[in-house]
């Protein structure tokens, strides 16, 4: 056979298996690039087109009624105030509708749009991290000429932040909506007696509301009126002014509730060593491992929707069978009646809630 002599033939070996490998390590770089990214969305990226991608999922909702869950959430009433923006409303503001927020007595989105699909209010304030704290005062002012009677607590998160409701209400079970009291995620900067960070969430009694309200706000002396201070800084320098008390939330064992990053954050060390900022902000001592969080941790913060689907999968979807159901009721039996016990319980109507909720926990499965 006549060998053929065109030009590529004339270069040398080595030149062209050089080629010929750059080329197929490049073409074996562009798949995995490629596959990496349809198979695993990076939902931290803050691209808004790849949460958009986010389907909204729905799970069959549990029999709430006859659980001691569905007692205590006719006893513990709170309304949620979800923090979010226009631009958020389909990324993320949606997923939190779909998960958490439906446990809530009452919820509302508090954005620059209305937008009755969620549903959301809004107010003429502009939108960025800058105007937080005025969009958070007229939040709670909103709350309170529309929810003077029928609401007992009131809760403040963003949009990035998961709860789990029915610890929150077997926290507040014990706790008197009329005192003036707020609980959160304590941190220990710029503020005496400590401030709730403003991600992790945190919850205003009705007591405190109407001391936020009536007596901070209308005074600038005590609630700052400028519009670019830190949110939940700046709520925290406001309740103490007016004597609202910071009620702990660290359960007996040392662990915290509410919780200001991921789950993974706190679970693996590994992964938090970077920026384990929260060590340093933290009122109480905070540890990583398994021992990190409270078994009733209550929020975390910083949740893709993605990560606020898996929860409602592992919390309230998954069963390991025959472990869990008597354990568990024993336990939320034990919080109650170990909490129970700081307060009077006697004829007061607040000892007859607490009554009625062990019994219903006490109720056979």
């Amino acid at each position: 056979m006549k060998q053929m002599n065109t030009p590529i033939c004339r270069l040398p070996v080595t030149f062209l298996k050089s080629v010929i490998k750059t080329i197929t390590l490049l073409l074996f770089g562009a798949l995995i690039g490629f596959l990496s990214r349809s198979s695993s969305p990076n939902y931290n990226s803050t691209d808004a087109h790849q949460l958009d991608s986010v389907p909204v999922l729905h799970f069959d909702d549990l029999e709430y009624n006859n659980t001691a869950a569905g007692h205590i959430s006719m006893m513990v009433r709170i309304l949620c105030l979800i923090t979010t923006t226009k631009q958020n409303h389909i990324s993320k503001a949606r997923h939190v509708a779909a998960t958490w927020a439906k446990r809530c007595t009452k919820y509302i989105f508090v954005s620059s749009e209305s937008d009755p699909s969620l549903p959301s209010i809004h107010f003429d304030i502009p939108e960025g991290r800058d105007h937080l704290w005025s969009k958070t005062k007229a939040a709670f002012k909103y709350a309170y000429d529309h929810y003077p009677k029928d609401i007992d607590w009131f809760m403040k998160a963003d949009d990035d932040t998961y709860v789990i409701l029915e610890n929150l209400r077997l926290f507040l079970l014990t706790q008197r909506a009329d005192d003036p009291i707020y609980v959160g995620c304590r941190f220990k900067r710029e503020v005496k007696n400590g401030y709730m960070s403003g991600g992790a969430g945190y919850v205003l009694s009705r007591g405190a509301l109407t001391a936020f309200v009536e007596r901070a706000l209308p005074n600038s002396s005590l609630c700052s009126a400028d519009d670019t201070v830190n949110e939940d800084v700046e709520m925290g320098k406001c309740l103490e002014n007016v004597g609202v008390r910071i009620q702990s939330s660290i359960d007996s064992a040392g662990r915290h509730r509410f919780l200001a990053l991921q789950p993974l954050k706190y679970l693996i060390p590994d992964a938090a060593t970077s920026d384990f900022w929260v060590s340093s902000y933290s009122y109480d001592p905070v540890s990583q491992g398994s021992k990190c969080c409270s078994q009733y941790a209550i929020t975390f913060h910083y949740m893709t929707p993605a990560q606020m689907y898996l929860m409602e999968y592992l919390i309230y979807q998954l069963v390991a069978y025959g472990l869990r159901e008597r354990a568990n009721m024993k336990a939320a039996q034990g919080e109650i009646a170990a909490r129970a016990s700081l307060l009077s319980s006697g004829l007061t109507s607040h000892g007859k809630k607490l009554r009625k909720a062990v019994n219903a926990l006490t109720d056979p499965l």
